[in-house]
């Protein structure tokens, strides 16, 4: 999963790309509110689905598809989480203690990653 958060405030957020020739939001609700699009954004890819780049280094992937998610100028947090196939079903599956990984059981034995990167779009 990657997930796109503008920092700037709404009063000084600028669009990348002008909507109907209008620079600024508005207000806040435009802007996407406490925490929703388009200032907040997230989207899920499986690995599989990703290009492995092996031309820059063994099991590279390259997620080019979340700069369309960056609609403002200024700064951004870009959190990018990694999990097993165990743990995403365990999330997301109806009835998840059946599909923690565990046989004969009930639970969990998965594992996550999470990076973050700070990010400074200019106009």
């Amino acid at each position: 999963m990657v997930d796109v958060y503008c920092e700037e405030s709404w009063e000084n957020a600028k669009y990348i790309y002008v909507f109907a020739g209008q620079e600024e939001p508005e207000d806040y609700e435009e802007y996407g509110g406490a925490s929703g699009e388009p200032r907040h954004i997230f989207g899920f890819s499986m690995m599989k689905d990703l290009d492995k780049r092996p031309d820059i280094a063994p099991n590279i992937y390259e997620i080019d598809w979340y700069g369309a998610m960056i609609v403002f100028c200024g700064h951004y947090t870009v959190t990018v989480l990694a999990m097993d196939e165990n743990y995403h079903s365990y999330l997301y599956k109806e009835y998840p203690e059946l599909y923690g990984g565990i046989n004969g059981g009930i639970g969990i034995f998965g594992s996550a990653s999470r990076y973050q990167y700070h990010l400074f779009i200019t106009e």
